[in-house]
C-alpha cells in the first residue's frame, strides 16, 4: 500500500500571517492555536464579548506580549525573536492608552514619536496628518487643552504619520463623534487602497469590505 505525505501549507510571501498562536494572560490561555492571515490592501474586524482576547491578540501581534507558541510572518519573514513578535518596521499599534503628553503641543508629540523611531522630523508630513483628522488648526496648541475627542484623533494623527503598511487597532474610534468616525473610515479605506493592511477591534461598520474574525466562541 502506499502511503501519502501529507506537505504544509506554503508560506505566504506578503502580507500579514499567524500560524496557530497562543498567548496566556495570569496563566491562563486567552489565545488559543489561532490563525489569521491579512493580505495587501485588506482589513479584518476583531468580534466578541469583552475579555475574549480580542485587545490581547493584537496587544501580542505588536509585541507588547509574550507568545506561548506559535509564528508571526510578515512578507515572508518569520517575526519572531524568543517569544515575542519584533515586528516594528511594519506594524503601528493603538491601544487604549494613548501615550499623550499634555504639556506639549500637537506638533511637539507627533515629532517625539517619530524621533523615536530614528526618522527625520518632516513637519510638512506632520501638518498633513493633523489636517487628516481636523487638527490642523490645533498644530500648536498644548494637547492638555484637547477634548477626549480631539486627544482620539490625535493619536489616530500618530497612527497616519508613522507610515507603517500594517495598522493593529484596539477600539479605534472610542470617544469619537459621528463625524469623526467617518473621517476616521476615510483614513482607513485610503491606507486599504494604497496597499495598506488593518487588523481592528471594533464594533463599528467602517463602511468597506472586511473580514470578520469572531473570537466570541473562545474561553
Amino acid at each position: 500500500m502506499m502511503s501519502t505525505i501529507s506537505t504544509p501549507d506554503p508560506i505566504p510571501t506578503s502580507g500579514l500571517h499567524v500560524r496557530r498562536i497562543c498567548v496566556a494572560r495570569a496563566g491562563n490561555l486567552v489565545i488559543d492555536q489561532q490563525d489569521l492571515h491579512l493580505t495587501p490592501g485588506s482589513g479584518m474586524i476583531l468580534r466578541g464579548p469583552n475579555g475574549r482576547g480580542k485587545s490581547t491578540l493584537l496587544r501580542a501581534l505588536s509585541g507588547l506580549l509574550p507568545l506561548t507558541s506559535g509564528d508571526v510572518l510578515i512578507d515572508g519573514e518569520n517575526m519572531m525573536v524568543g517569544d515575542r513578535v519584533e515586528s516594528g518596521r511594519h506594524v503601528v499599534y493603538l491601544g487604549h492608552s494613548l501615550g499623550l503628553k499634555p504639556a506639549l503641543t500637537a506638533l511637539e508629540w507627533l515629532a517625539a514619536h517619530i524621533r523615536m523611531d530614528g526618522r527625520q522630523v518632516v513637519e510638512d508630513d506632520m501638518l498633513d496628518a493633523l489636517e487628516l483628522v481636523g487638527l490642523g488648526p490645533r498644530a500648536d496648541d498644548p494637547i492638555q487643552g484637547f477634548s477626549a475627542g480631539q486627544r482620539q484623533r490625535l493619536a489616530l494623527a500618530r497612527i497616519v504619520v508613522m507610515d507603517r503598511p500594517i495598522w493593529l487597532l484596539d477600539e479605534p474610534t472610542v470617544g469619537l463623534d459621528v463625524a469623526s468616525v467617518a473621517l476616521f473610515s476615510k483614513l482607513v479605506a485610503a491606507h486599504l487602497q494604497k496597499g495598506g493592511m488593518m487588523l481592528a477591534a471594533t464594533h463599528i461598520d467602517f463602511g468597506f469590505d472586511a473580514e470578520i474574525l469572531d473570537l466570541g466562541g473562545r474561553p
